[in-house]
């Protein structure tokens, strides 16, 4: 299986966590995108995830967020 680097906007709900659960035991790398960091710490026992503080409505903060990314989750 291919192992990609995935950015995911709204990993931090019920579902996202759970898609970043199965995404993680999968292997691929993922950068949750967040408003803030401190709410969503008990994602970081994912061993493969990166939580990044964005503002996802500034469009200069997204593209830099995602760059390197192999896809985006939305």
């Amino acid at each position: 299986m291919t192992q990609h680097s995935i950015c995911i906007l709204g990993g931090s709900g019920f579902v996202g966590h759970h898609l970043c659960a199965r995404l993680t035991e999968e292997g691929h790398q993922l950068r949750v995108l967040t408003r803030r960091h401190e709410p969503h710490r008990d994602l970081l026992v994912l061993p493969t995830l990166e939580l990044v503080e964005c503002n996802v409505h500034d469009p200069d903060a997204l593209s830099q967020a995602v760059a390197g990314c192999d896809i985006v989750i939305n």
